[in-house]
């Protein structure tokens, strides 16, 4: 079948192709209208030949003749996040409003990767970047700005004056929820952060030491850092089920590592536990569960998909050599059937002379086995 033209629709609407380029290259403007200077009449009849025809505008020639592409790229360190996921759906609605299309990617806190996507992006032709920068971007960020891509630094800092900046005051946010606390009451306020040299993660930390230092509780600063849960895996040399907000499914490569698991489990928390404190409170059953470790959520070991807290069964999740769904499926009716025995025990001395299998919680509810 013989490929529609730009001179096919203008023959066929009678008019010029230069009017045809007018209306096909317009933007649609905040009246509902095409942005052009052509008759909407006659523009609405261009339209119609074009859709007729099957005419579909050639976005790659029409790049090289203008120098323009309309895109612009986000790098954040995981899409995934619902933090960032939810600033990325709102930089799509806006972009296209104006009429930008935008390629997201994921760093995954890897400088290598980053710099790897920008040069990406950069043979995209990208006309803007919007980084979540990670420790180690500042050479790949540097070379954008460079070669004259505008850069905007979201959620995260780093030197550089060439650089636009959209930054939470991290600082005061350490700030205000530490003197939250310490206005309710409690006098022994610690914090728990990741092991990262993320300038959002110190500046929370910086505000929090400074908020208990007003308070007169300069000595009872308590710290505690500890590692994502990939990277305790990976050092453990163990496998994780994590439980991030709406996190995807994925059991593949991560943190470098093949066969590892990473799936969302905060999902099922709400229902197992709204109907667990129904049962206690309205029901008045607190019998059943005071002073027993109760498993939420698991109710069948035939069915994962029945329980609160599980792996996608569908598509969404990528199943591994080392970790099949088989194996997921097995391990599910070991720990239905009280096979599989779960300790909250993160010491070193844990023995596993009296279990046939054990899987050990670690303090970021992180399981490794």
């Amino acid at each position: 079948m013989k490929k529609v033209t730009i001179r096919d629709v203008a023959r066929e609407a009678g008019v010029s192709v230069t009017l045809v380029s007018f209306v096909m290259n317009a933007k649609m403007g905040p009246d509902g209208r095409l942005d052009c200077p052509v008759n909407p009449d006659t523009a609405q009849r261009v339209l119609q030949v074009a859709k007729r025809l099957g005419y579909r505008r050639n976005n790659a020639a029409a790049s090289l003749r203008s120098g323009r592409t309309h895109s612009i790229a986000v790098i954040v360190s995981d899409i995934a996040n619902p933090f960032f996921a939810e600033i990325c759906r709102n930089i799509e609605n806006i972009a296209y409003k104006d009429g930008f299309t935008v390629i997201f990617a994921s760093s995954e806190e890897n400088p290598q990767k980053l710099a790897h996507l920008v040069e990406t992006m950069v043979g995209y032709s990208v006309e803007g970047l919007i980084v979540a920068p990670c420790i180690g971007a500042e050479a790949a960020l540097a070379r954008a700005v460079n070669i004259g891509i505008p850069t905007v630094l979201i959620d995260r800092n780093m030197p550089g004056e060439d650089f636009g900046r959209v930054l939470v005051d991290n600082i005061d946010a350490g700030k205000v929820a530490a003197k939250y606390l310490i206005h309710q009451g409690f006098g022994k306020v610690e914090m728990i952060t990741y092991k990262s040299g993320v300038n959002s993660l110190t500046d929370r930390e910086t505000g929090y030491a400074m908020a208990m230092e007003e308070a007169g509780l300069k000595d009872e600063v308590r710290i505690h850092k500890i590692e994502y849960e990939a990277e305790a895996a990976k050092k453990a040399d163990g496998k994780i089920v994590g439980v991030d907000v709406d996190q995807a499914g994925v059991i593949a490569k991560y943190a470098g590592v093949d066969g590892m698991t990473v799936t969302s489990a905060m999902k099922g928390l709400y229902p197992a536990t709204y109907d667990t404190l129904t049962d206690v409170i309205v029901n008045g059953n607190w019998d059943k569960y005071v002073g027993k470790i109760a498993t939420l959520g698991l109710v069948s070991g035939t069915d994962p998909e029945a329980n609160y807290v599980q792996i996608p069964m569908g598509d969404g999740t990528q199943w591994s050599d080392s970790f099949t769904q088989d194996d997921y499926k097995a391990m599910v009716k070991d720990m239905f059937d009280g096979k599989i025995t779960v300790s909250n025990n993160t010491s070193s001395d844990v023995s596993a002379a009296d279990f046939a299998t054990v899987i050990t919680v670690d303090d970021q509810g992180s399981i490794k086995g």
